[in-house]
């Protein structure tokens, strides 16, 4: 889709592109299954107080650095783009001014899904909670301990992603070392010792 819209926007500056191929087909989820109007009620209440949708924000927020780096990637390999992109980054800042625009416009396009994906997760609540157990849910955050864990969830993500993001870059580097030890071992012929 990405490279069908480039194209488009770089046939009227006048740089001759071939056509783009066809963007892959979209997949359609699967319907969401029927359930109790009072507990989907309640799963949407519950998600309200749970600040989904800034949950949401931070996740996809964090994609951002791995995804617009991609899309450009792709842009820069893909032949139908090849040319526009080296020319656009040999503008001033334009690797730098590409970064920026393509990751507001993947924000903005993941932004814009949100009421999407917080419907679908009342959907999966009240499809395995009942709505008597989804109203305790929101009777216990209703509370002062509820409230506090609500406000502190962000922070305490936070905390545990970075400790746990420490300890993966400590179990890759561990993990990359053992394994060019024993590809060596495994994948190399083994070496004939002259006599």
């Amino acid at each position: 889709m990405m490279i069908s819209i480039l194209a488009a926007s770089l046939a009227t500056s006048q740089t001759a592109l071939p056509p783009a191929p066809s963007p892959p087909p979209i997949v359609q989820a699967a319907p969401p299954k029927p359930v109790d109007p009072a507990a989907l009620a309640s799963a949407k209440k519950l998600l309200g107080m749970m600040h989904l949708e800034q949950t949401i924000d931070r996740m996809m927020g964090s994609m951002v650095p791995v995804m617009a780096p991609a899309i450009l990637g792709m842009l820069e390999h893909e032949d139908t783009t090849r040319a526009v992109m080296e020319k656009m980054e040999s503008q001033p800042d334009g690797r730098k001014r590409l970064m920026a625009i393509f990751s507001d416009e993947f924000l903005k396009s993941l932004r814009a899904r949100y009421p999407s994906i917080i419907d679908s997760a009342a959907q999966e609540y009240a499809a395995t909670f009942s709505a008597r157990e989804l109203d305790q849910a929101i009777a216990f955050y209703s509370t002062p301990t509820g409230a506090k864990f609500l406000a502190l969830q962000p922070q305490l993500q936070q905390a545990v992603g970075t400790r746990a993001g420490a300890i993966g870059r400590e179990a890759g580097m561990e993990a990359g070392q053992r394994a060019m030890l024993r590809a060596v071992q495994e994948v190399l012929p083994p070496q004939k010792t002259g006599s």
